[in-house]
């Protein structure tokens, strides 16, 4: 196990503390497989600045980070914040990947919602959004500590509007299939695992 000093949180029945989580896995599936559902949908460039709305454990914006020139990455809430901001800075990653691509995200305390306002138009190639799931599994142990302080604000249309708006390429929602996001919004394509139930909706600007 990867060696660390970061802060945490912790109470009577858990303790919230940063880690990779899935991003070391994710990669792996990349050298053996060659392909990942969550990269394959972002299409990064290494010359992309690529704006993920929702930072949570900031393991997703890990891998990412690894594939572009910069992650712009924003949490809503200050516990999560105060931990991840400080777990970036101080994990000790065995990996040299890992390490070159948390120096490559910036974290911002601040809802995605009022910060997409503030953006001026096209600032950012690529715009990601991963809300917590509405019918989660409640089977990850890397994310049930973090559930307690997440935000749980639905995108909607309006939200869409200005993601495509700020957002030169493409933008890209994640979400289980089960959940309401692909009722109420239409995309493009739609990627992911059925058997896993995670999806990816892209919408590509013309």
């Amino acid at each position: 196990m990867d060696k660390f000093l970061n802060l945490s949180i912790e109470w009577k029945d858990g303790k919230f503390f940063y880690h990779p989580s899935i991003s070391k896995i994710k990669m792996k599936n990349i050298i053996n497989e060659g392909k990942d559902n969550l990269i394959e949908s972002i299409s990064p460039d290494e010359n992309d600045i690529i704006l993920d709305l929702t930072a949570g454990l900031c393991s997703e914006a890990l891998l990412i980070a690894n594939f572009c020139k910069k992650v712009v990455a924003l949490e809503d809430s200050f516990p999560t914040y105060l931990v991840v901001s400080e777990g970036l800075k101080k994990y000790e990653y065995k990996e040299k990947w890992m390490k070159g691509a948390s120096e490559k995200i910036s974290l911002i305390n601040k809802n995605y919602k009022n910060y997409l306002k503030d953006v001026k138009s096209e600032s950012f190639d690529v715009v990601y959004c991963d809300p917590m799931f509405e019918n989660p599994q409640m089977k990850s142990s890397a994310l049930n500590p973090m559930r307690r302080f997440a935000c749980y604000d639905q995108v909607t249309h309006e939200d869409l509007n200005e993601m495509l708006r700020v957002s030169k390429k493409r933008v890209v929602i994640k979400a289980r299939s089960t959940d309401s996001l692909w009722e109420r919004i239409k995309f493009e394509k739609i990627t992911g695992s059925l058997k896993s139930g995670v999806l990816f909706g892209v919408i590509d600007k013309k």
